[in-house]
C-alpha cells in the first residue's frame, strides 16, 4: 500500500473509534432520561391496551372502532403509504417476471412447435392379446 492509503486507513479507523466513544458517553449522559421514557411510553401501552380489552367487553352498540385506539395518526398514514409503495413495488416485479416467462414461451414456441411440420399428432403403439 501507499503511504497516503495507509493514511487515510488510519483517519478512518481513528474518526470511527471516535464516534463509537462519543457515542458511548452519550448513551451513558441519557441512559436515565432514556430509561425513564421507556417506562412512561410503556405505562402509555398498557393503559391503551387495557382500553382495548375493555372496550371488547362492551356491548355492539357502545364499542369503538378499532381505527378509534391509533394515537399517531400521521405515522400510521406515513406507514400505509410505505406499505403501498412496497406493495406497488412487488406487483411490478412479479408483473415483470410473469412478462419473462410469457416471453420465453413464445421463443420456446416459435423455436420448437411453430417449425414442426407435423403438429399435434399421437403415434399409438400398443398389441392387443387375446
Amino acid at each position: 500500500m501507499k503511504a497516503y492509503q495507509i493514511s487515510s486507513l488510519i483517519f478512518l479507523f481513528n474518526n470511527q473509534n471516535y464516534l463509537y466513544q462519543a457515542h458511548k458517553a452519550e448513551d451513558e449522559q441519557y441512559s436515565k432520561t432514556k430509561a425513564e421514557l421507556r417506562g412512561k411510553i410503556d405505562n402509555l401501552r398498557n393503559k391503551v391496551m387495557d382500553m382495548i380489552t375493555t372496550n371488547e367487553e362492551l356491548p355492539e352498540l357502545e364499542k369503538l372502532g378499532r381505527q378509534e385506539f391509533i394515537l399517531d395518526t400521521e405515522e400510521h398514514q406515513k406507514l400505509l403509504l410505505e406499505q403501498e409503495e412496497h406493495l406497488q413495488k412487488v406487483r411490478e416485479d412479479i408483473e415483470f417476471s410473469v412478462l419473462a416467462t410469457k416471453y420465453l414461451r413464445e421463443q420456446i414456441k416459435k423455436e420448437c412447435w411453430d417449425k414442426m411440420i407435423v403438429k399435434g399428432k399421437t403415434v399409438k403403439v400398443g398389441f392387443l392379446f387375446y
